[in-house]
């Protein structure tokens, strides 16, 4: 089946199951660099939100870091795309691609309670043994 904006449709190929599609949304938590998230909203038409508590730059990092590890045919289709609309790879990641920028926070610590022993300085009284 195929990602798209209708809320169902029939899938011939699938022995008469109802499959739902509708628009994929990613969410990538910690998300860092921003490498996973370039990578599917631009190679995999995802949209995809990220989180994280540092703003990424994800189009210099889809420039620099996914582009050369992508095949011939796919990084001559991205140049080209770019020599066409020189804000293409802007417009396209306004469009798939949103951004959080949000502090994470530690759970608040434990309460520690002390533990009473029979003996005042937690040694063990002569008589125990």
């Amino acid at each position: 089946a195929y990602i798209d904006d209708n809320s169902a449709t029939n899938d011939a190929n699938s022995d008469n199951s109802m499959t739902i599609t509708r628009p994929m949304h990613v969410l990538d938590v910690a998300g860092g660099k921003g490498e996973l998230s370039a990578r599917l909203s631009l190679c995999h038409s995802l949209r995809v939100v990220m989180v994280d508590p540092r703003r990424a730059d994800i189009a210099s990092v889809y420039k620099n870091t996914v582009v050369p590890k992508l095949p011939k045919k796919w990084k001559a289709s991205f140049d080209k795309n770019l020599e066409d609309n020189p804000s293409f790879l802007e417009d396209e990641l306004e469009k798939k691609f949103s951004q959080m920028v949000q502090c994470f926070s530690a759970p608040p610590a434990p309460a520690f309670h002390s533990v009473q022993t029979d003996t005042p300085t937690g040694e063990c009284d002569e008589s125990d043994s």
